[in-house]
């Protein structure tokens, strides 16, 4: 008994010690900077760099080819054959000792996950943490590889890889792929890298880089370097740097919704980037540029970004061609969009420049065949738009530009510009024109309380195109006896400068009136329905239209004074459709729009008049209401079609006591109205009488018998 609980204590005491030692374990699990904990734990920037507790300390790791892949992850238990199976590198710590990479793996083709790994300390000769070379179909994840004198991971001619959630800092290149393809970089930090974040280089394609953190970067957050084309960078912050996004040389990329902010530079392509798309990004609080197009950049799309408290907001500069700038918000910079030098036939529409400290849309130096339509450019401090020196054949047309020091300024021989459809409203001046300003021409705009002037010309220009002038708004002030003739312009010329004139001042700015046919309510399965709207304005522009079914946008083209759409809306089924047609003559406050709505019913279900009841006879005549417009009914005896009829009346026989539902329903062509409410009949026949008849039925079938039995007996007993 003494021995058993001496043998019961001592367990308890181990016990104890167990329990100690594994809390000890947790303590410093929760506490990573003990000292002792690892081996490593120093500070990157705001990371901390922590080796993995599981970590088994290894020395470098260099694998050429599948053979030696194997025989290295022979105890894997894998087949290497697809990522469910592939064979796995994981949980090692290791220091190259600045000789070589920590882990390098060339040309294999079998599926390999590196996850879990700490890398440190590669050789300064181009090497890196995680080197793979003609590799496909490796995944490196989890994995910790900084202080690097190079490159955190490097894949070099390797496609079909994945480099996700992993931290790459403090090396002077996060990630860099030179010639690789179809690659997926996401997830990953590679902040407080010296040169690059992440670096594309030498025939990148197809890759996509998303989700990253490439901020605090000395330079280059994310850059993209000669004939990387077709790549995808989404959802990266890239904010902090010098560049926050650079592509060079490289074509068909897509750059969509990255936070680009807080650089000198947020997204800059240069050098010959051809029909790149760079849409949904915040470019805010750079320095120099939110976005950049630098040196024959031609083809690109900028779209829909943000880009607010920039020097320049978007800037175009020297000889980019071809681009189109649409739908962006641009302001609180100081230039909203400026094109600058030699940059020709881009087009300019639908952006929203406003409060910018200098202009909304600056042209500078022999910018030329240049778009700029359809603008809302207020609030800025200099001008709404500004061409300035020999920025000649533009185009400015619909444009928006009120509260701004001047409405739209050309300066220094600014030719051949047309100048249409603008409203030009509520700045300090309207229209400034200066030094050898020539040959513009000046139709249709709306020009009207501006406070100092409405237009201003110091050379000839030409304030109507022949036919339309412009709409001014203190024409009757200025002339209080003028009349028109026809209605669409005065008689009378308007006097711009000295020896300037319009000679077809409108008398009203001019809109599109719509006439549309009326709301639509029709039957399903009716026929012939047609809808329809009438356009008219006496002056036109560019007019255009737009036809939207719920929203949704299902035509559009051009249209002139009288034209009219015609829609057929058979064949829907029971419900409302809105129909809106909008309509724009190519001014900014030429807008109207037409809706029409369009009401399908079902068939009108039929009103019984005969109540439920109950009969003692075999039939019933049952009646309902008419239904207006439809071809017959249907009459249902317990869910049966009995009889389909062109009356409002049915005979029904019934000839059993019992309970009948019966209910009636339209038809229209093909389509059958829900059934009426139901109605019980209830029948009650009198057994009685039938049970006589069959008394007596039975009853003379039986003394015949018995008549013909007595004959047969009276024969053989003669016999």
């Amino acid at each position: 008994m003494i021995k058993l609980v001496k043998i019961r204590n001592i367990c308890k005491i181990k016990k104890v010690f167990i329990m100690i030692f594994l809390f000890s374990f947790i303590f410093l699990g929760l506490n990573p900077v003990t000292p002792g904990n690892m081996l490593q734990t120093e500070k990157i920037g705001e990371n901390l760099l922590i080796s993995p507790l599981t970590a088994e300390v290894h020395d470098p790791i260099f694998i050429v080819g599948n053979t030696e892949l194997i025989a290295f992850c022979a105890d894997n238990g894998k087949d290497g054959l697809s990522w469910a199976t592939a064979y796995v590198i994981k949980d090692y710590e290791i220091d190259a000792e600045a000789s070589g990479c920590a882990i390098e793996i060339s040309d294999t083709t079998l599926f390999l996950i590196i996850q879990n790994c700490t890398v440190t300390n590669s050789e300064a000769d181009n090497d890196a943490g995680i080197y793979l070379n003609n590799c496909t179909n490796v995944k490196i994840t989890g994995c910790n590889s900084s202080f690097n004198p190079d490159y955190g991971i490097h894949l070099y001619d390797s496609h079909d890889c994945i480099i996700s959630g992993n931290n790459l800092s403090n090396n002077d290149y996060g990630i860099r792929l030179a010639a690789c393809s179809d690659n997926v970089i996401s997830g990953n930090n590679a902040s407080y890298n010296t040169e690059r974040g992440i670096l594309l280089d030498n025939g990148c394609y197809n890759n996509t880089i998303s989700g990253n953190d490439v901020s605090k970067i000395t330079n280059f957050g994310i850059e993209l370097n000669t004939n990387c084309d077709n790549n995808t960078i989404s959802g990266n912050n890239a904010s902090n740097n010098v560049y926050g996004i650079y592509i060079e040389d490289s074509d068909n990329n897509i750059i969509s919704e990255n936070y680009a902010s807080h650089n000198d530079y947020g997204i800059d392509l240069e050098l010959e980037c051809y029909n790149n798309i760079i849409s949904g990004n915040n470019a805010s609080d750079n320095s120099a540029s939110g976005i950049q197009l630098k040196e024959n950049c031609d083809n690109n799309t900028i779209l829909e970004n943000f880009a607010l408290d920039n020097y320049d907001g978007i800037y175009i500069n020297d000889q980019c061609d071809n681009n189109t700038i649409l739908g962006n918000y641009v302001s609180y910079n100081d230039y909203g969009i400026e094109l600058y030098v030699n940059c020709d036939n881009n087009i300019i529409t639908g952006n929203n420049m406003s409060y910018n400290d200098e202009d909304g849309i600056f042209l500078y130096s022999f910018c030329e065949n240049n778009t700029i339509s359809n603008n809302f450019a207020s609030h800025n401090i200099d001008n709404g738009i500004e061409l300035y020196e020999n920025c000649d054949n533009n185009i400015i047309t619909g444009n928006n530009m009120s509260d701004n020091n001047y409405g739209i300024y050309l300066y220094i021989n600014c030719d051949n510009n047309t100048l249409s459809g603008n409203d030009v409203s509520y700045n300090f001046r309207g229209l400034y024109f200066e030094e050898n300003i020539e040959d513009n021409t000046i139709w249709m705009n709306y020009i009207s309380n501006n406070s100092n002037y409405q237009g201003e010309s110091d050379i000839s220009s030409n304030w109507d195109n022949g036919t339309l002038g412009n709409y001014w708004g203190d024409f009757r002030e200025k002339y209080p006896d003028a009349t028109s003739s026809n209605g669409i312009w005065w008689d009378w010329e308007y006097e711009v400068d000295p020896g300037y004139n319009d000679t077809r001042p409108l008398v009203h700015p001019g809109f599109p009136e719509i006439s549309s046919s009326a709301n639509i309510d029709y039957m399903i399965g009716d026929e012939g329905n047609e809808i329809s709207w009438t356009i008219s304005d006496s002056t036109i522009l560019d007019p255009t239209y737009w036809i939207y079914l719920d929203g949704v946008e299902i035509q559009t083209g051009s249209w002139n004074s009288g034209s009219i759409f015609s829609i057929n809306v058979d064949g829907y089924s029971v419900g409302t459709y809105n129909y809106v047609l909008k309509c724009n003559d190519g001014t900014a406050w030429g807008w109207s729009e037409g809706q029409i709505v369009v009401n399908v019913n079902e068939v009108p279900k039929p009103v019984l008049i005969t109540t439920s009841q109950t009969i003692s006879t075999e039939n019933i005549t049952v009646e309902w209401s008419e239904v207006v417009g439809v071809d017959s009914y249907n009459v249902y005896v317990n869910g049966t079609l009995i009889n389909s009829t062109d009356t409002l009346e049915q005979n029904i026989w019934l000839n059993e006591s019992g309970t009948y539902i019966i209910t009636v329903t339209a038809t229209y062509g093909a389509e059958e109205s829900e059934h009426s409410d139901t109605i019980t009949i209830i029948v009650l026949l009198d057994d009685s009488k039938n049970n006589l008849f069959w008394y007596l039925f039975a009853g003379g079938w039986l003394l015949v018998a018995v008549f013909i039995g007595i004959a047969f007996v009276k024969v053989k007993m003669k016999k």
